[in-house]
């Protein structure tokens, strides 16, 4: 028998050897044959090291790319969870893997995303009191966990619940990172595989970069539902201090309807009197104060009606919509078409916000349209209202109002500010010299709606520019 050693970069990596059935003397020559063998067998050993190596970080470059693509598109960490767990026991060749998030209000680890290859038929390791099993030491030490075998390992504290369901699967070997995020632990990744299987250090720095990935999942979702809890709260606030506005607008409007008009009637009566037991050539000067006194009436009236109009109230939508388009075109000498395909009355918010909404673009156009021509349309869609609201004027740069922060004028952040507090959308087209278009649609029932004293444009709003 001859046998020549498989050297890789002076390592020894096996033998080969050649053997004869019959007596045989091997020369210098067949060593040197046998050596130069090997030494072809050492280096398709090292290349196919090599490629191996290669395609484990192709895999794995691939992996984080997916995982990083979805982080970039979800902000559900159940959803990218399940990416992770199973694209790293997909590299690593385990047989279980699991991503737990930490609860603060109970300090229990619950188990958000799994995949293992034996499906056992219950999981008590799903919810976990920190500091137990594998995955507890990781949160509680902050460091990586390896166990060659969870259930002899002296440092580990493993519940009944979980090792009576432990027992039937072949999980015994498992390393456990902890998530953590400035510094805090939010989670934890456990990696599951049979008795014997050892997680060397490549098998921990691949880990490592998932439980990173999980951790921004978590991060992401977190600060997501922070952010949507925050605008809910402005949305709570915003359509209380537009309710509050409403409902003032209302009483001023009670009392300048009422309590003045019957101030000015009074006045009326006393200076009728007066004026009766007046001599005759002194009577013609009161002319001019009675004048005056019926101006001040009609201006009243107007006022009053431009704050609360009582038609919304008692009539609804359409005839307070139509009193408004006639009295706009009146003054400004604008054609106003309105075309309504609605019928019946509709949620109180929805037609306070639909008529302060038209009040504020009819103002707009009136100041800055330098319009002829205005379309007024209303319709329903199954359990949505759509507005329309159109002009001929000078139109503009959708671009310039409409900036990075949002809308730019007092006037459309009114509307739009409406419309999101019952949970509509608006859409603005425009161009130089083609007109504006003012497109809007809310639910035809708002789940929190504003109450009938409900999102309003004040006159000073509507002072604003676009």
């Amino acid at each position: 028998m001859l046998v020549v050693p498989i050297r890789c970069n002076e390592r020894v990596e096996g033998l080969l050897y050649v053997g004869s059935t019959r007596p045989r003397t091997f020369t210098d020559q067949d060593e040197a044959i046998l050596q130069r063998l090997a030494d072809h067998a050492a280096i398709a050993l090292h290349n196919a090291r090599l490629y191996a190596a290669a395609e484990r970080r192709r895999q794995t470059a691939e992996s984080l790319t997916e995982v990083g693509h979805l982080l970039s598109q979800s902000l559900d960490a159940t959803e990218v969870g399940q990416w992770v767990v199973e694209h790293v026991r997909r590299l690593l060749k385990t047989r279980a893997a699991a991503l737990y998030q930490l609860e603060p209000a109970s300090g229990m680890l619950v188990a958000l995303a799994a995949a293992n290859d034996f499906e056992p038929a219950a999981t008590p390791w799903r919810a976990l009191p920190l500091g137990m099993g594998a995955v507890g030491l990781a949160v509680r030490t902050r460091q990586p966990v390896v166990t060659a075998d969870v259930f002899t390992d002296p440092r580990l504290t493993i519940p009944a619940a979980v090792r009576a369901g432990l027992e039937p699967t072949p999980v015994r070997a498992v390393l456990a990172l902890p998530l953590l995020r400035d510094d805090r632990v939010i989670g934890a990744l456990s990696l599951g595989d049979e008795a014997g299987r050892t997680f060397d250090a490549e098998a921990l720095a691949l880990a490592q970069l998932f439980a990173a990935q999980a951790a921004t999942a978590f991060t992401n979702a977190q600060l997501y539902t922070e952010v949507q809890a925050g605008r809910a709260r402005l949305q709570v606030l915003s359509r209380q201090l537009l309710e509050a506005q409403e409902a003032e607008r209302r009483r001023i409007a009670h009392e300048l309807h009422d309590e003045a008009s019957q101030l000015l009637a009074a006045v009326h009566l006393a200076l009728e009197a007066t004026v009766i037991g007046l001599p005759p050539q002194f009577r013609e000067g009161f002319h001019q104060v009675r004048s005056h006194l019926d101006a001040m009436e009609t201006q009243l009236r107007q006022l009053s009606h431009e704050l609360r109009p009582t038609i919304l109230d008692d009539l609804g939508l359409l005839p307070a919509l139509q009193l408004l388009a006639q009295r706009v075109a009146e003054r400004t000498g604008l054609c106003i078409r309105m075309d309504s395909a609605l019928t019946g009355r509709l949620a109180p918010a929805v037609e306070t916000a639909l008529y302060r909404i038209m009040q504020e673009g009819l103002t707009n156009i009136t100041k800055h349209a330098a319009a002829s021509h205005v379309d007024l349309r209303l319709w329903r869609d199954g359990r949505r209202v759509h507005g329309l609201l159109r002009d001929d004027g000078v139109g503009f740069v959708v671009e310039h109002v409409v900036g990075r922060t949002g809308l730019q004028g007092l006037g459309l952040l009114g509307i739009q500010e409406r419309l999101e507090a019952l949970g509509g959308t608006l859409q603005i087209i425009s161009a130089p010299r083609q007109g504006t278009t003012l497109q809007l649609t809310l639910p035809e029932a708002a789940s929190d709606p504003v109450s009938s004293g409900g999102p309003a444009a004040g006159p000073h709003e509507s002072e604003g520019d676009l």
